[in-house]
């Protein structure tokens, strides 16, 4: 291995005034729901590299070829650019993450400012116009600042549907129990298992949940019928429940609609 890279700090950014520059806190977020609030989907994941980006990224895409406009946004971590490149790739716009919050990264910052950071970027979203927002939190739901965030009672107020991304069948038992233990019950398994037919097999016989591949999740016909579902869940206070036949001659006629992503600014 080789050595670690050696930074040697030679100064501060400074405005014309004299002033440092800094990453400044965003808006102060309303910590309430609004009726008008976007359908809100949250992808979490049983750890690093379980595909969570990945998953999100395709959800995006799904609902941006059913023509909806959706933001999305990272809530924890720690800056750096790939999955927020990844996920503007895919159509969403805007994509926020912390750093627009004002923290380089979520580690240690604590659950108030963990919630600031979430509600602040959800907020943005909302008043940005979004039809849709995905947001993704990094790691896994045991590390701290994760759980923090997920169990705290905003979060549940604002999402609308988690779906867990997941390694392997093992992962995803586990992910659904705790989650089931917070009153999360997620709405579908994805991540890599879903690359795997018997790790797909496995993690549905375990836990009772479908798991979507990529090419389902970004299915324009799943995605319109999946906002229909939430729609319907927020008016009747149920759960959405994933539908494996969506309405394909409607998804059909969505893509013939002009595509709300031209004219938008670079």
């Amino acid at each position: 291995m080789r050595p670690a890279t050696t930074l040697e700090p030679v100064g501060l950014l400074a405005t014309a005034d004299g002033s440092r520059l800094r990453l400044e806190p965003g808006p102060e977020p309303r910590l309430t729901a609004t009726p008008d609030r976007p359908l809100t989907i949250a992808v979490v994941g049983a750890s690093m590299n379980a595909g969570k980006t990945t998953t999100a990224a395709h959800l995006v895409r799904g609902m941006r070829r059913a023509g909806l406009r959706v933001g999305a946004a990272k809530t924890t971590g720690t800056g750096a650019g790939g999955d927020v490149w990844l996920l503007g790739d895919a159509g969403a716009y805007p994509v926020y993450d912390f750093t627009w919050a004002g923290l380089p990264s979520t580690f240690r910052a604590g659950p108030d400012e963990v919630r600031r950071v979430f509600t602040t970027l959800h907020d943005r979203l909302t008043e940005d116009g979004c039809e849709v927002v995905v947001i993704e939190v990094a790691d896994g739901i045991y590390q701290q600042e994760t759980s923090e965030l997920v169990t705290d009672p905003v979060f549940a107020e604002r999402v609308d549907a988690v779906v867990f991304a997941a390694y392997d069948a093992l992962g995803a038992a586990a992910g659904v129990a705790w989650l089931g233990q917070h009153d999360l019950a997620p709405l579908a398994l994805s991540g890599v298992m879903s690359s795997s037919p018997l790790a797909t097999r496995e993690a549905e016989a375990a836990t009772g949940c479908e798991v979507w591949g990529l090419s389902y999740l970004e299915d324009p016909a799943v995605a319109l019928e999946l906002c229909s579902r939430l729609r319907t869940g927020r008016r009747t206070g149920t759960p959405p429940v994933p539908t494996p036949e969506p309405d394909r001659e409607l998804a059909l006629a969505m893509h013939s609609a002009p595509d709300p992503e031209q004219g938008r600014p670079s």
